[in-house]
């Protein structure tokens, strides 16, 4: 049987009218109705996620106030020394000693205590060791103190020790022993310096009184984030 081209051409029409409805609904209607479906969760779980960030946001506050806290904390224990082990001590000074070209007679340690820290001194102007030490060179016999303004406040107990020596030499050796002091690993705080001229030209013989503070150090803690909020 031999068909018209005109029944041809509506066979054809029918064919894709058929392949279209087919397609649209076996293959797209449900497609589309799952691609609704997960557009819905994933809007679900964007709200949630910003719910939840909402209600971390003071939690993160607290992590971040907490950790700028202990940094500051190790800034400023490491600058001391973590324990008053009297043999490091001494292997410091020697090295301050030896850097500084002074000659010591004697050294003494006091036996390490408890002591209440007061406030740190505000310094009234801008006079430093230095600067005092050139007013007892003009003036031997006087002592090189700063004058110091504390404010009360609440205090604190740490462990101290005392280092009393006597020592000569050079004005310029005087100097670099302060200098070596002061650039020490470890905080070392020039509690008294006092010296006087000697017979022999250009020397000097002194005392002085350095104190030392011992503080914990406090171990840091690298990509700790198990217990921080997610953001």
């Amino acid at each position: 049987m031999k068909l018209s081209r005109r029944e041809i051409i509506l066979i054809s029409i029918l064919l894709v009218l058929l392949i279209g409805y087919g397609y649209g609904h076996y293959i797209y209607s449900p497609n589309k109705s799952k691609m609704r479906a997960l557009k819905e969760e994933v809007d679900l779980a964007q709200k949630v996620v910003q719910e939840y960030q909402l209600k971390a946001i003071p939690e993160n506050k607290l992590y971040e106030d907490y950790a700028q806290a202990v940094q500051h904390t190790i800034s400023i224990t490491n600058r001391y020394y973590p324990d008053m082990l009297q043999s490091e001590i001494i292997s410091d000074m020697q090295k301050i000693i030896e850097g500084s070209g002074i000659q010591v007679s004697s050294m003494n340690f006091s036996s390490p205590t408890y002591t209440v820290v007061m406030p740190r001194p505000e310094v009234n102007g801008t006079v430093s060791v230095l600067e005092n030490l050139a007013l007892s060179f003009n003036h031997p016999t006087e002592e090189v103190k700063e004058t110091t303004q504390i404010n009360s406040d609440q205090n604190e107990q740490v462990k101290y020790m005392s280092i009393t020596l006597s020592f000569t030499g050079t004005y310029s050796n005087i100097k670099n022993f302060i200098h070596q002091i002061n650039n020490n690993r470890y905080q070392l705080i020039l509690n008294h310096i006092a010296f006087n001229s000697t017979n022999q030209k250009e020397m000097y013989v002194g005392n002085a009184v350095i104190d030392v503070y011992s503080m914990p150090h406090i171990a840091e803690e690298e990509n700790n984030t198990s217990t921080r909020p997610v953001s």
